[in-house]
């Protein structure tokens, strides 16, 4: 019998069987609608703010860990009232949760959308995986070949569910990009590094990223958003000195005028906005 079972384990190392297979199709459909039935109901006659956590691989283990994290602080940030979704391909979430797939995605964003008002409501997405060095997020369960999210493509999904107010954190490397394809006035951006550098904090023995741990160990209960990206910036940087990097990430921030004014109507918004010229279509 002790044989039997050794010549067993050995075959299921060779044929890869430590690999958890994806979640077929039906399955994450299943999950995914579970978790849209059972969100609270929109609270009336005020502004409500929904909220979608993906991890996009598998392993190592930190892409699930900060998704869940990024889950539990910002439906505090920004009082969801328990309105949020988890999409995760990490190997803890493979049973639970439905997996993260840009038709998943694509699904909880037009499933949200159906329960928002588009005039007042706010949607937030926090995504973190690796990411390639065309500015795309990187999405993989079990051995299969990674699919590429782009910016352009969530800037369409956003557009076509009509989400005027959006808030997009991407811990990511060369993340970047989704600042410059996503920021319009009605946007907060928050990204892990600009369009042509990698971010860090994604290795086998790290429990969050680097952009994780500096932006989730502030005070995130009464935001200002531009004194915790100051902060989280200086943090990344001097972490990344300590270990002798000297081309850094270089996180990226966005916070469009109109949204600036609808967090914080008291504030003069226009102070914190750039000159740019900006694309005021959704």
């Amino acid at each position: 019998m002790v044989r039997r079972l050794t010549i067993l384990i050995c075959l299921c190392m060779l044929a890869g069987c430590a690999a958890i297979p994806p979640q077929d199709t039906t399955a994450t459909e299943r999950l995914l609608k579970t978790q849209l039935a059972s969100l609270p109901p929109r609270t009336p006659h005020t502004a409500n703010t929904y909220l979608i956590a993906l991890a996009g691989f598998d392993t190592p283990a930190v892409f699930g860990n900060e998704a869940r994290l990024a889950r539990e602080r910002l439906d505090r940030t920004f009082a969801t009232g328990g309105k949020s979704i988890l999409l995760s391909n990490a190997d803890d979430d493979i049973a639970t949760t439905p997996q993260a797939t840009p038709d998943s995605l694509s699904a909880a964003i037009t499933g949200l959308s159906r329960l928002m008002n588009h005039e007042e409501d706010l949607l937030v997405l926090y995504l973190v995986s690796h990411g390639g060095k065309d500015g795309s997020l990187q999405l993989r369960r079990g051995r299969n070949r990674p699919l590429s999210l782009a910016p352009s493509w969530l800037s369409a999904q956003l557009s076509t569910a009509g989400i005027r107010w959006r808030a997009v954190f991407v811990s990511a490397c060369y993340s970047g990009t989704f600042q410059e394809v996503l920021r319009n006035s009605s946007s907060l951006i928050l990204t892990a590094a600009d369009a042509h550098h990698p971010s860090f904090g994604c290795g086998s023995a790290d429990r969050y990223t680097y952009f994780g741990e500096a932006l989730f160990e502030q005070d995130l209960d009464t935001p200002d958003w531009r004194q915790i990206y100051g902060k989280l910036a200086e943090a990344i940087r001097r972490r990344e000195e300590a270990i002798g990097i000297r081309e850094h990430s270089n996180p990226q921030f966005w916070l469009g005028p109109q949204l600036a004014r609808k967090l914080d109507p008291a504030s003069d918004a226009l102070d914190h906005a750039s000159e740019a010229v900006l694309d005021d279509s959704y």
